[in-house]
């Protein structure tokens, strides 16, 4: 009988938001890991071989199903591996699609927020001191997002900025939801807003082509972050860890 072991497993929207680099923080490691991509109409693994789900961002919203059918289905999927009590990592599309599985709700910015954001980080309560120590209180971060989720019930707040009050948060030590980019590295930023200019469907593009280039290398700031919240993820001394 093979042992097949448990995988870091992410859901990919769109072929522009890949998971960049946490796939090379898991092949660094060596770590099991598969990706699924929604927008090829992949199958989803069944979750007691997931160890860890990383849902990804997308230019779609959450409540698009007919426009993209998957998403009912992807939903339906979330839910379960929260039911599961199953480690959850979702970064801007996957976070409110995360808060809306948790009961929360997904709604439009008065203003969307694109390009370089310092995000502050939250008081955290003392459940969340190793949290606290870990995390900076300060970065600057890729977004690129015109919705925004409220903290579902029960989750404690992690970051916000100027514009979007609701940056992240956390829950029971096992979900994680995030609405900035810290997975994005340089080049894929640039094919993104070369993508974005070629595109007739975003509205309203307040946002800097020339602030986001000169400011390039700022990238490397949330890739140290996210290192840290998906090593928080997968460990075993997390304060309630259950899996």
């Amino acid at each position: 009988m093979t042992f097949e072991p448990k995988k870091i497993t992410a859901l990919i929207h769109a072929p522009y938001d890949d998971p960049g680099y946490i796939t090379s923080w898991i092949k660094t490691r060596k770590i099991p890991y598969r990706e699924v991509n929604l927008w090829k109409n992949d199958t989803f693994p069944e979750p007691d071989s997931v160890r860890l789900l990383v849902i990804m961002g997308g230019l779609m919203n959450i409540y698009q199903d007919i426009l993209y059918p998957w998403l009912t289905d992807e939903k339906d999927y979330i839910t379960e591996i929260i039911r599961r009590r199953i480690p959850v990592l979702g970064i801007c599309l996957g976070g409110q699609l995360m808060c809306h599985c948790l009961g929360g709700e997904v709604t439009t910015l008065p203003r969307p927020e694109y390009g370089w954001c310092e995000i502050t980080r939250s008081n955290l309560s003392e459940e969340y001191s190793n949290l606290s120590e870990l995390l900076p209180e300060r970065l600057t971060v890729f977004q690129w997002h015109q919705d925004t989720f409220s903290i579902p019930l029960g989750a404690t707040p992690l970051y916000s900025s100027g514009m979007c009050k609701n940056q992240g948060f956390i829950l029971d030590d096992l979900f994680i939801g995030l609405q900035f980019h810290p997975e994005m590295e340089k080049e894929p930023i640039i094919k993104f807003i070369d993508l974005i200019d070629k595109s007739e469907d975003i509205c309203d593009k307040i946002y800097s082509r020339e602030d986001i280039l000169m400011r390039i290398g700022t990238y490397s700031e949330g890739n140290r972050f996210i290192s840290l919240i998906l090593e928080y993820l997968l460990s075993e001394k997390r304060t309630n860890y259950q899996n």
